[in-house]
């Protein structure tokens, strides 16, 4: 009877146990079950609409492009002098060194002076002499900004230059004609004439000089325009060489 009872007590022991250990799964699984439908869900991608018409990418937007503010180089000061930057109003070594300036102003001068010597040079054969002769002068003199005082002699010193280069013109010619033939397939005549080319070439540059050097005489180096002249005097003194008159 006694081992009845004791069976039975094993047996209702084990069915409680049984009993709370189901009780318990089942209100682990009512919990979890519980938070799955109270989770948020993961967002998913837009549609084209809900994004403006843009549809989804997963691909990042590149960044937009960063422009660099343009570099600007500050204006040349007495404290940065060498911050002038080109195309400014502020001058230049060029434009403030009045030494400088006036030779530039000499050789523009020149330039115009000449072109229209020379336009008066062409049309020499429409002037009769003295007009052509007298209108070099006076265009010249005024270019060299010569006084009243110095215009005479002046005068007189271009008119001997002139008749020197003249006469040193014709004597070159003379030369020239009574030259030995050039012959060049005879070496000891062909040496001949050359020796006597180079004597003639020399007698006239050295004439030439002289006429060139008798008026440089009365410029004045230190001036700018005196200085642009001298440096072109010799082709001045051919344009005034008197042209030899017909038979």
């Amino acid at each position: 009877m006694k081992i009845i009872l004791v069976g039975t007590a094993i047996a209702l022991a084990v069915s409680l146990l049984f009993n709370v250990v189901l009780m318990g799964r089942l209100h682990d699984e009512e919990e979890m079950r519980t938070t799955l439908q109270t989770a948020p869900r993961p967002s998913r991608p837009e549609s084209p609409i809900e994004t403006g018409g843009r549809p989804y990418s997963s691909t990042p937007e590149p960044l937009p492009t960063i422009r660099e503010a343009p570099l600007v180089i500050p204006a040349a000061s007495s404290s940065n002098p060498r911050a002038a930057v080109p195309g400014t109003t502020a001058p230049s070594i060029i434009r403030s060194d009045p030494k400088v300036q006036e030779v530039l102003d000499a050789q523009d001068s020149f330039s115009a002076f000449w072109k229209d010597l020379d336009r008066v040079v062409k049309a020499r054969n429409r002037f009769d002499e003295a007009k052509y002769v007298q209108t070099v002068m006076t265009s010249t003199m005024d270019y060299l900004e010569l006084g009243p005082s110095v215009r005479g002699s002046f005068s007189q010193a271009a008119a001997s230059s002139a008749s020197a280069a003249s006469m040193a013109r014709k004597d070159y010619d003379a030369a020239r004609q009574a030259l030995p033939p050039k012959d060049k397939a005879n070496p000891t005549t062909y040496a001949a004439y050359q020796q006597q080319k180079d004597a003639v070439d020399a007698r006239y540059q050295a004439q030439m000089k002289a006429a060139v050097d008798g008026l440089k005489a009365h410029l004045d180096p230190n001036r700018p325009r005196h200085a642009e002249f001298a440096s072109n005097s010799e082709r001045w003194i051919r344009n005034l060489v008197p042209r030899p008159t017909q038979p």
